[in-house]
């Protein structure tokens, strides 16, 4: 019998996904350099830069081609954690 490291992803309907430990950390340390990338973007100034050329005629319709990309997921996990859903509504909008 194998003593691997797994992950398992909860509250999927009817379906348990089994995600092995390589693959997690991956997946982590991937989330980690995004995340890094972004702080390091937000410290140097290279929106304001970037501004100047990009203007909200081209940022407004790639927002929303990415926002009709992730709608399908982020109903489901909506669905799955509807506390959480309510509790980040509150604090966007208040």
């Amino acid at each position: 019998m194998s003593h691997k490291k797994v992950a398992i992803v909860p509250n999927e309907p009817k379906l348990t996904h089994v995600i092995p430990f390589p693959v997690r950390v991956q997946l982590e340390g991937s989330l980690m350099i995004a995340g890094g990338l972004h702080v390091l973007v937000g410290l140097t100034g290279v929106v304001g830069l970037l501004l100047r050329f990009i203007g909200p005629i081209t940022v407004v319709p790639a927002l929303t081609i990415m926002a009709l990309y992730v709608f399908s997921a982020t109903v489901r996990f909506a669905k799955a954690q509807w506390g959480i859903t309510v509790m980040y509504v509150i604090f966007v909008c208040c």
